[in-house]
């Protein structure tokens, strides 16, 4: 029932950010720098770093900057050789330990790396022991705070695993809990309806 709780409260009702470009700075009244709107439209996904500055994945990198659009840092994740078809996104940083999803033409995987000094970056290849076959995806990891698990989905399906992993990841049936927890939500809708109907007739 804790599990069942956890994954209601915590995981079901999940903020994505989407975009789509660059980082755009609209300046305010006679371009006063305090007043400056920053809008991250970036494809295709943005995140925080630990320390409060913002991850996100150009092409083959994983770029870092701070509140204002500079850049502080950049990681080359793939080479420009042999990899033309592949794509770094949803980049995931807690504590010390970076993921992201890498996607090719037929699969998507999950990567992870320790963060070294200079945001030096030698990423591993996760195995969650699950089967995979010619054309699967892992996507949307994301670690636990303190790192010692993670939940991703395989193939959309929800899975948790513990970080590292060492052992086959466990399947969350979601579905069944979101269907559970919509047939609550339509039995508290129907007796909201019942209730207002009974008020508005008694008047």
């Amino acid at each position: 029932m804790r599990r069942r709780g956890f994954l209601k409260n915590t995981i079901l009702p999940t903020l994505a950010i989407g975009c789509s470009g660059g980082i755009e700075t609209i300046l305010g009244p006679n371009n006063q720098q305090e007043n400056t709107i920053i809008r991250l439209n970036i494809q295709p996904y943005a995140t925080w770093s630990p320390s409060g500055n913002i991850i996100f994945p150009l092409h083959t990198y994983l770029k870092l900057i701070d509140k204002s659009g500079l850049e502080i840092n950049s990681a080359k994740i793939l080479s420009d050789i042999g990899d033309e078809n592949k794509l770094v996104s949803h980049p995931n940083w807690e504590k010390n330990t970076i993921a992201f999803q890498l996607n090719d033409l037929d699969k998507s995987e999950i990567f992870a790396s320790l963060i070294k000094p200079g945001f030096a970056i030698y990423p591993e290849r996760l195995n969650f022991g699950l089967l995979e076959e010619n054309s699967y995806k892992y996507e949307y990891f994301s670690l636990s705070p303190d790192t010692n698990s993670a939940a991703f989905s395989f193939n959309d399906e929800m899975y948790l695993s513990e970080f590292p992993p060492t052992g086959e990841a466990t399947h969350i049936p979601v579905s069944e809990i979101i269907n559970d927890y919509c047939e609550e939500v339509k039995m508290y809708s129907w007796w909201v309806r019942s209730w207002l109907y009974r008020k508005l007739i008694n008047k």
